[in-house]
Formats: C-alpha cells, structure tokens, sequence
C-alpha cells in the first residue's frame, strides 16, 4: 500500500445498524440460580440501551415441569451461569411473566447483570479492541472499509501504550438519527496494544480503560466510556471478552472545549492528562473535578444546581493547588471567600478576570450588582443559591434565564481552562463564551499567549 492509500478501518465486532438497536451476545444453554433452585434451560445475553444501557438476559420456557419451577424465582438477586463462563453472575430478576392459551403455555424470565460477564482468560493478549458509545463526530486521518473512505481515525499514546480509535463505518446514519432521535449508538472502535508489540493480559489493560473512561468523557462533555471489550492472541484469535454496560449519556448536543473537527488535539492532551492523573495528589481530584464539571455540563441539578457543581470543581481544583501541594498555605487559603480563591486560580493561568462582553446579560448587571470581575460574578450568584436567606432568594428571582445561563456558561469556561492548564495542554481549544461561535473556530489557550 502506497503511503497515500488510508489505513484500513478497524472492525467493530459489536455494531449499532442504527441508534438503540439490540446487541445479541448469547444464544444458548444457561443455568439460572435462586433460593437453591437451580434450573439449566436456555436463553439468549443481549445489550439493550433503552431505557438506560444494560446487560440483560432473556428466558422462554415452555416445558411444563421447568415451567413450574421458574414459576417458583421472584424478582430479586439470582445467579446465572454461562457454559462459555468460568464462574456465575449476579443478576437482578426484573420480569416474569406466565403466558397461557390453549396452543402453548409459557414462562418468560428476565433480568440484568449486576457485574460484568467475563469470557476466556484474559492472558497473553496482543491486542484488545473496544467500543465508544456516542463520541462526538471526529474527522482526523484517512480510513477506508471496502470502496468506502472517511476522515475517522486519531490515536493516543503514552507509558508505553498505543490507543487508535476509529470511527464506524455507518456513521453518517448513525449521527443523522441520534441528532434527530437521541439514544445510544457504538460511533467508534478502539484498538488497544503495547507499542513495543508485547503481550500483556486484561487486568493490566483495565485501569488505562478506566483512565480512559474519564479522558472520552472529559473531551465529550458528558459520560462516554469505552466498553464491550474483547482481546485477541497472537494468532488474532478471540479468547476473552468481557461484557459490561456502557456508561454513556444519552445522545444529545453539549458544549465543550473540543473542537472535533480537529482530534488530533487529543493526541496532545491525552500525555499531560495521563501523568497527572497518576499523580497521587491529583488522581482523586481530577476524577472528582471531571465527575463535576459533566454534571455542570449537561445541566444535572438544572441550570442552578449546575452553576453550583461547577463553582464545587473551582473550589476542589484550587485547593488541591495551591493547599495538598503546599500544606503551609492552608489556614490562609481556607478563610479566604470563594471569590478569591477563583480569582487566585486564574491569575496563575493567565486567565482575563473580566466578565466578557458576549454574556450580554451577566455583563449588564455588573455594575448594579456590584461586582468586581468574573470570579466575584459567578461566586456571587452561587452564594445566593445555596443561602436562601429570603433576601438572596429574591434577589436571584429576579436574574433572568439568560443571566444565569451566562453565569453557567462562564463558570463552565473556568472549569475546562483550568483542568487543560493541570494536564499541560498547550495547544488550541474550542472557547464556549461566544454563543454563535462556528463549529470548526478554535484558539490557543490563554497560558501560551505572549
């Protein structure tokens, strides 16, 4: 292949045909455990996505002494054992139900995995390949699948791992109908390998997919995790899965500082990210401050509860920083308002402490309210939020939506900045204040700039 050609696409074993659509993982013999009674029949392990992604099993019995005995399970914990499995599952019995007519008499039982369904063992792996739900509409390098090319592929790597993540084949359909529909879908296949072409086995894979889980996550602006992960020897045979739920919001739009049609960033980011993440200072911080800023960014709480997670990462963040770091500081950090501690973290970013002219509404009301900068702004509104003294309740009675959506939105620009300065991103980035900002506008981060 010349080197003009694409690489070829990876393939993904599992694949949406479109949004919700079910996943059959299991079709045949199984044992189902309750209360001492234990009935081997058979059934089918599915990944349903609706209402929420779940790893569910499903039984049809019409023998009338089995019958009897499925009539016996309630619905409650149970275990269920698979021939292919070395060991059983706990499982949440939801349904059952008894369907009688006079052509044929049957008993459906179903339920969900409470923990994820390992196949194989995982050792001596070459490769592993697992699947992204709902990860935004990356472009990146050259792929192609039969007569098929598309712009889909970007890759990480860092401590001696190589992660390329690609994106499906179906994805025109796929996105077409999730932007219309919403729901779940698998967009991208990843490929997880040792860059020095060693074996390595499942357990030691699991923390960097957990590492992961929180990167995708971060870069998307809500929960996007890889999952249904498979791993293959040396002979490109399949000899481990392992079947979990994805945790993924549902499809819907949200603002976020990456610019997707440039993933190459992500190459960028993902080095400074890993590092601190396995800081031990950091590594709880940062999954909280990520934890928080989702939750502010897909409105948990509505639109004042997430001005209020958003303030919370603030707060942790600058802790962390300028406290856990710098143990002597901490008396005069914690009688310091929030205000300053904002202000503080910002002014080591280089960060403008202005309130921006494209929030029109929180810009407006500067003066009246009195406040100093956007620090003093967004910690302000906060503040009257979680102390409903009756004269703070009435006073944020009275912002308007768009007001509080500007204070959100700029607590949320605090809050992306500052984790992308902790992981040493130097590179460009997509800026959330300008509502009517292009999807392909980006720039460099404030801490590059002469």
């Amino acid at each position: 292949m010349s080197s003009t050609e694409p690489n070829t696409a990876l393939s993904s074993v599992y694949s949406t045909i479109n949004q919700n659509s079910t996943i059959k993982l299991y079709d045949g013999p199984l044992t189902i455990e309750q209360n001492c009674i234990k009935i081997a029949t058979s059934g089918t392990v599915n990944l349903e996505w609706l209402r929420y992604p779940e790893i569910k099993f499903n039984i049809t019995e019409s023998n009338s002494n089995t019958r009897k005995d499925l009539n016996r399970f309630t619905l409650e914990q149970a275990f269920l054992y698979l021939p292919i499995c070395q060991e059983g599952v706990k499982v949440h019995i939801l349904e059952r139900n008894v369907n009688v007519n006079q052509q044929k008499s049957n008993t459906k039982l179903s339920g969900k995995a409470l923990e994820p369904i390992r196949v194989g063992k995982g050792h001596d792996l070459t490769h592993m390949l697992v699947h992204l739900p709902n990860f935004c509409n990356t472009l990146g390098e050259y792929i192609c699948y039969c007569d098929t090319h598309w712009m889909g592929r970007f890759v990480l790597e860092e401590n001696g791992w190589k992660l390329t993540v690609d994106k499906v084949d179906n994805y025109i359909e796929l996105y077409n109908s999730l932007e219309v529909l919403g729901g779940y879908a698998i967009t991208h296949v990843a490929k997880l390998e040792r860059t020095n072409g060693n074996t390595f086995n499942a357990e030691e894979a699991s923390s960097l997919l957990e590492d992961m889980s929180y990167f995708f996550s971060f870069t998307r602006g809500f929960w996007t995790c890889p999952a249904m992960e498979l791993g293959f020897d040396k002979n490109e045979n399949k000899v481990w899965e392992k079947w979990n739920k994805p945790i993924t919001n549902s499809w819907r739009y949200v603002n976020s500082w990456f610019n997707s049609q440039k993933p190459q960033v992500l190459a960028d980011l993902w080095p400074g990210f890993y590092q601190r993440l396995h800081d031990t200072t950091w590594e709880k911080t940062i999954k909280q401050a990520i934890h928080w800023y989702v939750a502010a960014n897909t409105l948990a709480g509505g639109l004042e509860g997430a001005i209020i997670l958003a303030q919370t990462g603030h707060e942790l963040l600058a802790w962390t920083l300028f406290v856990a770091e710098d143990p002597l500081t901490k008396d005069r950090f914690d009688k310091l308002p929030a205000s300053d501690k904002l202000r503080s973290l910002l002014l080591r970013l280089k960060i403008s402490l202005t309130v921006p002219s494209s929030l029109v509404c929180l810009s407006q009301l500067r003066k009246s309210e009195k406040w100093v900068d956007g620090p003093h702004a967004v910690t302000d509104i906060r503040n009257k939020l979680v102390h409903p003294t009756p004269k703070n309740l009435q006073r944020i009675s009275s912002l308007s939506y768009d007001t509080l959506r500007d204070a959100h939105t700029l607590g949320l620009w605090y809050l992306e900045l500052v984790l992308l300065y902790l992981f040493n991103y130097k590179g460009n980035y997509a800026n959330r204040l300008p509502y009517n900002r292009y999807a392909s506008q980006d720039e460099p981060v404030p801490w590059v700039l002469p």
